[in-house]
């Protein structure tokens, strides 16, 4: 399998990366400086297949191939990251195996495999959904048996294993920096010994022989996965509703053979160092009554050996590299004679008559490399297939008017929402076709009004629309993982018991024909692959997406289930009682009324303030957009609640929003309104001057400046007590300004600029601000014309004139 490696301005965690020639100067990316804030800037941490690490500068390394891409992601082109984007629809990835000897070093490949014949070395890992009954959970907790092998022959197993009771012996493969999700700590081959050896093989249950105490080292001969802490996430009758599932969800700890696999996280891929077991099936014809012919197929086994191929040189191209020496792989044939021993020695065998059987033969195995192709539909309408991963970046940050074909979408009307009337039911509703990120517009295709949700919805129109006239009417998406919900009209008398799956002696005889991934979204329907391998199309009211979270947090939550429970609140309620209730006395006064004269003398002409004499500990704050920025001219109220502990505790602010998300620091305490909003977001700050932030920040600028507009709208109908005059008296005196700003932004202007020039036309706005303006005007003209704005009737018959033109 060879894999082209290609110049990337990013590099990203789990990149498959190369340093030099060979697979032993390859690995992926382990850690960065947002992870490990102890390494410089632009320096990476890169996992060996050997599992130790280097540490690599950026342009030191090359990017071979990214295999973590999922189904659902979003993605770029790293030669035009600031260009459109696009989903993934499909992923395939091959794996180059390499045998390893007992220290753990590689030796011969085995090419392209398919992850379809691999299998990890336990059966269920950290993140994986499962399947009990009709329910749907993800495992945030596993614990694992090992059988250990001893030179003699004898092998016992140590139940619940883990690093703290059984260790790995010195000179072999560190596990330090392994991935959990992907691995175990314990894999065939390992050589092991117990922290206390006495105690822990002593107590051990003994498979083959009996404990003897100069038994201190032992060889993994098993990894067998014993019981699992899964986090009930949705079921067929519960849909994803949080508190129906955890009011009737099954027991959190199950035993694995009560659990049916259906796939793993988006988080998981395969990676250089991960464990695993190549599957080789063939078929045999056997004799189960003979003996002498099994044994000979063990020698054929032994002689057909897939990684006897001597692939020493690619490897390891350098050639000052140390070579490892090509090794037999005999151990899998020891460890299955031994097993036979312990499960056939001292029983006659019943004589059957001769079959024609399917035989899988298993070889530890680790990765070696990968290469990956992908599938991705474009915002355009295009899909690509068979990209090469590695000419591809994952896109993270994206703006909230990013849409894709087949999103489900409603139009986000102007004049119902600043009227009070928000109800999506009244809205239209839509299927986006495509969208021109440049012209921040979407086609999309309008569904009659009225229909039934149960009925094929039958296309209106097909419209052209501003993206900020539109949001995402929440529905299934690419890559979403989904479940049927059961029909309130359904007569299935099999779910009652299906509900009770935790008793289930055969997990493998699961009905998995009700959870499954979204594979396409043809015309506003869901074409849904189910965990039985079966294909359909369903309405998107008929399924119900289920939300992927890491396995790390929902085992916290678990935790934090469990403390409250137990917990006593009545402490805090009490001190809560004692600090609201208690007096703040006259030093608390002096400092209010101090801050009092400080905001009457020092506060600058775009702030004004309203206190109350009888509530000291409240005050009324509005700002005045700053020219130039989204916000001109924009009114924004707050709320202040001065607490008793006052100056020690800053004071609680309430932002007015009416329901509208306008700047990230209208949220949180401090407060910037500028000209660039968009780097006022957490972590977008190291953005600035990069593609990723050229291509959000104007898009981000001019949604923000339309929520300014209709925070207008919404002050003038529903102004904050107290500030009722002030308001009117605002836009009677500014309004004029407001419009000339949206006249200049509809000629070309950059947002926020009321007098055109030459040099802010050459940052033309985009033609979805435009249609979203067009459509936005009218309403401001009638608005700022009813309360008697001066200058209104000028503009209005100026600009009826040009739109006539």
């Amino acid at each position: 399998m060879d894999v082209v490696a290609v110049a990337s301005p990013n590099i990203y965690l789990d990149d498959l990366v190369s340093f030099g020639r060979g697979i032993l100067r390859q690995g992926i990316v382990h850690q960065d400086a947002t992870v490990n804030n102890s390494l410089p800037v632009y320096t990476f941490e890169i996992l060996l297949i050997d599992n130790s690490v280097v540490y690599k500068k950026a342009g030191d390394i090359r990017v071979l191939d990214r295999s973590h891409l999922h189904l659902g992601q979003v993605v770029g082109s790293a030669s035009d990251i600031a260009g459109q984007i696009g989903v993934v629809t499909g992923v395939t990835t091959l794996l180059d195996l390499a045998e390893r000897d007992s220290r753990g070093t590689a030796t011969g490949l085995i090419r392209g495999v398919s992850p379809s014949n691999v299998r990890r070395v336990r059966f269920l890992s950290l993140g994986d959904f499962v399947v009990s009954g009709l329910w749907l959970g993800q495992v945030v907790e596993v614990s694992v048996d090992v059988d250990v092998l001893f030179d003699d022959g004898a092998v016992c197993r140590v139940t619940n294993a883990d690093l703290k009771i059984l260790q790995e012996v010195d000179g072999t493969r560190s596990l330090k920096y392994q991935r959990d999700q992907m691995n175990c700590d314990f894999y065939p081959g390992q050589s092991v010994t117990g922290r206390n050896r006495l105690s822990l093989f002593k107590t051990a249950r003994w498979l083959n022989g009996y404990w003897n105490p100069c038994r201190n080292v032992g060889t993994v001969l098993k990894v067998e996965t014993s019981g699992v802490l899964v986090y009930w996430i949705a079921s067929m009758h519960c849909g994803n509703d949080k508190e129906l599932v955890e009011a009737s969800a099954p027991p959190a700890y199950q035993h694995p053979d009560e659990l049916t696999f259906f796939c793993v996280a988006s988080s998981c891929s395969w990676g250089v160092a991960d464990q695993c077991f190549y599957r080789e099936p063939r078929s045999a014809k056997t004799d189960d009554d003979n003996q002498d012919q099994e044994e000979e197929e063990e020698e054929e086994e032994e002689n057909d050996d897939p990684c006897s191929e001597n692939n020493q040189d690619v490897i390891d191209a350098d050639q000052d590299a140390p070579m490892p020496t090509p090794t037999k792989q005999k151990d899998v044939i020891f460890y299955g004679k031994q097993l036979r021993k312990v499960f056939f020695e001292g029983h006659r065998r019943e004589r059957r008559p001769q079959v024609r059987r399917h035989v899988e033969v298993e070889f530890p195995m680790t990765v070696a490399s990968t290469s990956t192709s992908v599938d991705v539909l474009w915002q355009d309408g295009i899909l690509q297939r068979g990209i090469p991963s590695a000419t591809l970046v994952p896109f993270y940050m994206m703006n909230e008017h990013e849409f894709f074909p087949g999103q489900h979408v409603v139009e986000n009307n102007t004049a119902s929402d600043t009227n009070g009337n928000d109800d999506d039911a009244t809205r239209r509703v839509g299927v986006v076709r495509s969208v021109d990120c440049k012209d921040q517009t979407v086609c999309v295709s309008w569904f009659k009004a009225g229909m039934c949700p149960d009925e094929a919805r039958e296309v209106e129109c097909i419209d052209t629309m501003s993206a900020y006239d539109l949001k995402l009417n929440h529905s299934p998406h690419y890559g979403d993982i989904v479940v049927r919900l059961l029909q309130s009209d359904s007569t299935d008398d099999g779910g009652s018991a299906a509900l009770d799956g935790q008793k289930k002696k055969n997990a493998d005889d699961a009905d998995l024909s009700w959870v499954g991934h979204v594979v396409d979204l043809p015309d506003g329907h869901v074409q849904v692959k189910w965990g039985d391998g079966s294909m359909s199309m369903v309405l998107p009211h008929e399924v119900v997406a289920v939300t992927e979270e890491n396995y790390i947090d929902l085992r916290t939550e678990m935790g934090d289930w469990v403390e409250d429970d137990d917990m006593d609140d009545a402490p805090e309620q009490a001190a809560n009682t004692e600090m609201q209730g208690g007096s703040r006395g006259k030093n608390w006064a002096k400092v209010v009324q101090k801050e009092w004269k400080i905001l009457e003398n020092d506060l600058p002409e775009t702030i004004y303030t309203r206190v109350f004499e009888d509530r000291m500990d409240l005050l009324r704050v509005v700002m005045v957009g700053a020219s130039g920025t989204p916000y001109h001219h924009g009114l924004f109220f707050f709320d202040l609640q001065i607490p008793s502990s006052y100056p020690t505790e800053p004071p609680q602010v309430y932002y007015h929003s009416y329901g509208l998300r306008l700047n990230p620091n209208l949220y949180e305490s401090g407060l910037v309104l500028n000209d660039q909003p968009y780097y006022n977001e957490a972590g977008y700050e190291t953005l600035v001057g990069k593609p990723e932030g050229r291509r959000n920040a104007l898009p981000y600028s001019e949604n923000a400046y339309l929520l300014s507009l209709r925070t207008m709208l919404h002050v003038l109908r529903r102004p904050p007590r107290g500030f009722e005059e002030f308001v009117k008296d605002h836009f009677r005196r500014h309004g004029r300004f407001v419009l000339m700003t949206c006249d200049a932004a509809l000629q070309g202007c950059v947002v926020g600029d009321a007098h055109a020039t030459e040099a802010t036309k050459e940052q033309p706005c985009s033609a979805g601000l435009k249609l979203a303006l067009a459509n936005m005007l009218p309403i401001l003209m009638a608005a700022f014309t009813e309360i008697g704005a001066q200058g209104c009737e000028e503009f209005q018959k100026s600009y009826a004139l040009s739109t006539a033109h």
